[in-house]
């Protein structure tokens, strides 16, 4: 009943209004969740990696709360959200795992637009990057395009664009490959820091 499934990057994994019927679990890969506003505007909400949850709310809903796309190549375990329902009725301890797990989402979100969203913009970008870093469990991270960093942090695509090279040129970010990234954390910190006594 469970399905293991590899996704390229790009894939959508449900949208925002969809029949709710999985849950997935993601083994590997990073996933963005982003939520379509009435104005017609998208708003990332987080972003979901390795032993996240996401479409949680296909237990209790009917219908999945935001668009969800792999980020990058992503492995995923899909469990059917009326198993997912009935296991809960029988394991109170899953109820409890995933409860924390959706505490935890909930709790990543308020920090992420709190924390993300205000702010001098070069700060906001400065957070985020520490976030990503300090989240990665190899030595480099993931980094979104410069399009979902603007709409993660609240600026228009250039102004990311724009931070981000001046980071590379001060040597505090060095972009890879295959949208991987190292950054200087401790400066990033330091930057951070330092607006924190304006």
């Amino acid at each position: 009943s469970m399905l293991h499934q590899e996704l390229a990057k790009g894939s959508s994994l449900y949208s925002q209004d969809d029949c709710a019927e999985y849950i997935y679990v993601i083994h590997d890969g990073v996933v963005k969740l982003e939520q379509r506003l009435p104005t017609g505007e998208h708003r990332i909400l987080r972003l979901l990696r390795k032993g996240d949850i996401s479409g949680i709310e296909s237990i209790t809903a009917r219908r999945y709360q935001h668009d969800a796309t792999a980020l990058t190549r992503l492995l995923i375990c899909k469990i059917p959200a009326n198993i997912a329902f009935d296991l809960t009725r029988q394991n109170h301890k899953l109820v409890l795992a995933l409860l924390d797990n959706w505490q935890q989402a909930l709790a990543t979100t308020e920090l992420c637009v709190t924390k993300f969203s205000s702010g001098y913009s070069r700060h906001r970008v400065a957070r985020l990057l520490i976030w990503l870093a300090e989240h990665s469990p190899e030595h480099d991270f993931f980094i979104p395009n410069r399009k979902d960093i603007g709409r993660m942090l609240g600026m228009t695509q250039e102004t990311a664009s724009r931070i981000i090279a001046d980071m590379r040129r001060e040597k505090k970010l060095s972009l890879l490959s295959d949208g991987r990234a190292i950054a200087d954390v401790s400066t990033l910190k330091n930057l951070v820091n330092e607006s924190a006594e304006d």
